[in-house]
């Protein structure tokens, strides 16, 4: 059964919803009117429209719209499928590349979403990693995590991020190296730096992730010794736990 647009509330809108159905009521390109009626259940153009769903198909084809407010919609719509956007991986692939940061976000957030059954865009997602707008870089670092192995040389796109000046970037991709775990080796070196970075959560979470690596981090027991004599408990935790799974048990 193909996946649709789930409605919103009993009457398939919302107060927001409304207020916003304006732009979309208005009289747009009669062309693309299948997929406007399936926006239309979603801000609340009328009853007989919202009683129309739209399929990851006609969600795929909007990403290709001419006007931006259809890309958003679709971007948003398979973002919130789950799995059922995975016959949208080349489409939303593709869409990486859309001039529009709201767009790019979304897509980035769906493909995210689809953990493993993205790794046909992992290559676009490590290009993602130094978009302009940090919401789609997150995301790409998040997708990236999600691949459960170093694709398209995610790793060392994942240990560069972890000097990107946004905080919540640097955190997330501390993360994903972690979920790739022993494969995210060859982020070692820029880990061990990162165990100095300003957050002390960036810290915390570079830690367990040099423990999830394990033995192959040994290149960053220096950096660890040190940090498990940092002020804050969090960090030394991390540190002492990494230490112990990278050097193993000792008397």
């Amino acid at each position: 059964m193909a996946w649709a647009w789930p409605m919103i509330g009993a009457g398939g809108t919302t107060d927001r919803g409304v207020r916003n159905a304006g732009w979309l009521c208005e009289a747009l390109p009669v062309r693309r009117v299948s997929i406007l009626l399936a926006i239309a259940a979603v801000v609340g153009c009328g009853r007989e429209a919202a009683q129309r769903a739209a399929t990851v198909a006609e969600w795929q084809r909007a990403l290709q719209d001419p006007d931006v407010r259809v890309r958003r919609e679709a971007a948003s719509a398979l973002s919130q499928a789950g799995a059922h956007a995975a016959d949208a991986v080349v489409e939303l692939t593709a869409a990486l590349q859309d001039n529009d940061d709201v767009v790019r976000a979304r897509v980035s957030q769906a493909l995210w979403g689809l953990g493993p059954a993205a790794r046909g865009a992992a290559a676009a997602l490590v290009s993602a990693t130094q978009d302009r707008s940090a919401e789609v870089r997150l995301n790409a670092a998040g997708a990236l995590g999600e691949l459960g192995a170093d694709e398209a040389g995610s790793a060392a796109a994942l240990g560069a991020m972890l000097k990107d000046r946004d905080t919540n970037v640097r955190h997330t991709a501390a993360k994903s190296l972690g979920r790739l775990g022993p494969a995210a080796a060859t982020a070692v070196p820029a880990l061990a730096v990162a165990l100095r970075d300003r957050d002390r959560y960036v810290r915390e979470q570079v830690a367990y992730t040099l423990a999830a690596i394990g033995p192959p981090a040994a290149a960053a027991l220096p950096a660890l010794r040190e940090a498990s004599k940092e002020r804050d408990g969090g960090v030394r935790v991390a540190a002492n736990q990494a230490l112990k799974k990278i050097q193993g048990p000792t008397n």
